[in-house]
């Protein structure tokens, strides 16, 4: 099965918990199985959850941030294998992160 981003899902915010002097700044995607692909810029920390939810915007934030927040989530490793355009994914959710004003 073919896993793939759903680009105009994407979505970031900013947590403002103090791990660097900009905060901790997060983007997720959905994907096309309904979980949610996210990336922390200031951790390096991607993770997809283990489940799918296909909520609003807020929805999904407050998913992914129970989902990382209590390691309900699977390594980035386990798209490897579907995903052909994983590194550009990545650095689309790095920019959009990094160029987030909340």
């Amino acid at each position: 099965m073919s896993i793939y981003a759903i680009r105009n899902t994407m979505m970031a915010w900013n947590t403002n918990r103090p791990y660097t002097d900009k905060g901790q700044r997060i983007a997720a995607i959905t994907l096309s199985d309904g979980r949610l692909f996210f990336f922390d810029i200031d951790r390096n920390v991607r993770g997809v959850t283990e489940t799918a939810t296909w909520g609003c915007r807020e929805h999904n934030i407050e998913f992914v941030m129970t989902c990382y927040d209590h390691g309900i989530y699977e390594s980035v490793h386990s798209l490897m294998w579907h995903f052909s355009d994983l590194t550009t994914l990545l650095g689309d959710l790095y920019k959009f992160a990094r160029d987030y004003n909340n």
